[in-house]
């Protein structure tokens, strides 16, 4: 209802409307990218994952960009996820299998692999170019919001507008 509110007081191209959080803020991310009419373009969560009573009820993809980030040695949003719910937060979804869901959802295929220094990452597309998810896995990252993702020359926040922009349908801003 948010989005619905701002598209209409202020004009917004719907096409536009993106997403970013970190944990909860990074599952929320997610939770709008599943809707059955979403209103995101593309997110990218960081440290997130999703909830598996999700499955029951929220929708299949067409068409969508995920970014996500995640450190192997989160103790709050285990890797592995929780799908016993230890933790007590609600059985979870580990980051493996978060990112296997969006590609058979997706129809992706694997298309770029990289590393810099502690950073690894992985990117699935489509042949058309309308979906895409990038999980940039940080070896030994804990729960926190990453400076950078390899590059100390640009900021996690920078790499996040890039990939927002990349999905816009707008040329480079």
């Amino acid at each position: 209802e948010v989005v619905k509110q701002l598209v209409r007081q202020y004009h917004l191209d719907t096409n536009h409307v993106f997403c970013t959080g970190m944990s909860n803020g990074a599952d929320f991310s997610y939770y709008l990218a599943r809707q059955s009419r979403p209103l995101v373009k593309a997110i990218a969560p960081i440290a997130g994952t999703m909830m598996a009573a999700w499955d029951t009820h929220l929708s299949k993809q067409r068409a969508m960009a995920v970014m996500e980030v995640h450190g192997t040695a989160d103790e709050v949003t285990l890797w592995d996820g929780d799908m016993a719910n230890r933790d007590g937060w609600g059985a979870y979804l580990g980051t493996e299998a978060v990112v296997k869901w969006w590609r058979d959802r997706l129809r992706l295929t694997q298309s770029a692999t990289g590393v810099m220094g502690a950073v690894s990452y992985t990117r699935w597309g489509t042949d058309r170019g309308d979906s895409e998810y990038v999980l940039y896995t940080i070896a030994g990252g804990k729960h926190v919001w990453p400076e950078h993702l390899g590059n100390p020359e640009r900021s996690l926040a920078q790499e996040i507008v890039t990939f927002f922009e990349k999905h816009s349908g707008k040329p480079d801003m």
